[in-house]
């Protein structure tokens, strides 16, 4: 689609990502008019990239993403958090051609708290939207399809492994096969073909006149500025630009007067690595090490009611030994702790700084997140008739890259005491939290301040729980664009 047969729109998304695209294939799925899709990266078809390339190279894009030439960090950190793995995919379908596939609805603790969720809200998610399925159902029904297999929590034969208090089940997946050498995709709304993207189309900011939306402003990667005009605009940029193009309409029209977001969060995650030879394995932990199967059994309620995920992923090396890899992805605390800091002295662009830390809180979940993964280790050692040793524990928490830590993991050779590790704020990629529900936006996604601006994606959770977003992304976008089509 060309951009002069696109002015005037009625509606401009920005962002051709995960969020965006399903915005788009909603409103186009209730009949109304295709939205325009801006994208400030290339079309680079809709291959994933563990589709694209082998393994080794796609490890290498994950711990090393600065070696993938669409990596993009559109700011800089006033510390170590945020850095790393930590940024964006900036091309047509975004981090949809780059995650790993898990879909987890939100824990009902999480959208039971109606002091943050919309009780409308929660409501659609999980019970009803518009008189029939919820909005969950609705989705998880449109991955299965793609997938062709059940993605509800399940029990598998591996449910019960003698760890008292932990029920595992089988976790759900978006994901398939791709030909026969091991590869494998997630699902992307790239594969719906629903909507039609301009691409490397940088949007610099959105137009507003007397508190309502214009349109955007955007640029070309010659440096051609253009502007096109629109009656709303929806924001699917990722939670960093989400936040910095909300900040520069509501500071232009006095709505904010500190080009500050807070409440900037990630997950909360750690984990440890027990490495056993097969052969002192029982028998149902040698058929789960040889079945490579990920499995997952929800944590005790945390500090604060914060709540946790333990996954479990097992495998073996051509050495004989079973690596037991036991990883708790919690909840962080959102507060005042997490910021996002624009500077509005220049132009388009404004530059931003991410300000994300731990609280109070946070510290007491990394805490019990440890006492749990030692009880885990010392039921595991004592079932498996292991040698004792103490977890020992790094601060501040990802202390080290993760690829020093993954690289330990695979020189392992025989078996030794177990090992942790630990992701710094930012590296799960889960970046959320910003322009929530409630305090920045009506339960329609509308910005409060600026009419006709919208939001849709993770900035938008008032909280996040420790589910994967993706699920809740696509719910949300479904419940947005509808809301748009009428």
């Amino acid at each position: 689609m060309m951009l002069e047969q696109a002015s005037p729109q009625g509606t401009v998304v920005v962002g051709g990502g995960m969020a965006g695209l399903a915005v788009a294939r909603a409103m186009c799925e209730e009949g109304a008019e295709p939205p325009l899709v801006l994208e400030a990266g290339p079309d680079i078809g809709t291959r994933h990239y563990r589709s694209r390339y082998d393994g080794v190279r796609a490890d290498e894009m994950w711990l090393h993403p600065v070696t993938d030439p669409h990596f993009w960090r559109p700011y800089v950190s006033a510390n170590d958090n945020w850095t790393d793995i930590a940024g964006l995919r900036r091309c047509v379908g975004g981090r949809s051609l780059y995650w790993h596939g898990v879909v987890l609805p939100l824990e009902e603790a999480v959208l039971n708290d109606t002091a943050a969720w919309p009780r409308e809200i929660a409501e659609d998610l999980t019970r009803s939207w518009r008189g029939g399925p919820s909005l969950y159902d609705r989705e998880r029904r449109r991955l299965e399809e793609w997938t062709g297999r059940s993605l509800t929590l399940e029990p598998t034969e591996h449910t019960d492994l003698g760890l008292d208090g932990l029920a595992f089940s089988s976790l759900p997946k978006a994901v398939r096969p791709d030909g026969d050498d091991g590869r494998w995709e997630a699902y992307s709304p790239l594969h719906d073909g629903a909507a039609d993207v301009v691409a490397d189309a940088e949007v610099l900011g959105v137009l507003v006149t007397d508190g309502r939306v214009r349109g955007v402003r955007l640029r070309r990667p010659d440096g051609a500025v253009a502007d096109v005009r629109a009656d709303r605009v929806v924001l699917c940029a990722s939670t960093f630009e989400n936040s910095r193009l909300a900040l520069q309409a509501l500071y232009d029209t006095g709505a904010r007067d500190v080009p500050v977001l807070t409440g900037l969060v990630d997950k909360v995650a750690q984990g440890v690595v027990v490495p056993v030879a097969v052969d002192r394995l029982p028998d149902p932990w040698r058929r789960l090490a040889s079945s490579g199967e990920n499995l997952l059994a929800p944590c005790p309620p945390g500090p604060g009611g914060a709540v946790g995920n333990l996954f479990l992923h097992t495998s073996t090396t051509p050495d004989g030994l079973a690596l037991l890899e036991f990883y708790v992805l919690g909840e962080q605390h959102r507060g005042e702790h997490g910021r996002l800091i624009c500077d509005p002295a220049g132009p388009w662009p404004w530059p931003v700084v991410v300000d994300g830390r731990h609280d109070a809180v946070d510290d007491a979940i990394i805490e019990a997140q440890r006492q749990l993964l030692t009880t885990v280790w010392e039921t595991v050692r004592g079932r498996l008739g292991l040698d004792p040793a103490t977890l020992h524990f790094t601060d501040p928490l990802g202390a080290e890259p993760l690829a020093t830590t993954f690289k330990r993991t695979a020189g392992i050779t025989s078996p030794r005491p177990p090992h942790t590790y630990a992701f710094r704020l930012g590296s799960e990629l889960h970046e959320a939290g910003t322009l929530p529900y409630g305090p920045m936006l009506t339960t329609d996604g509308e910005l409060r301040g600026v009419r006709g601006l919208y939001v849709s994606g993770p900035a938008t959770f008032p909280r996040t729980g420790a589910a994967n977003p993706v699920l809740t992304i696509l719910a949300l976008a479904r419940r947005l664009g509808a809301h748009l089509a009428k």
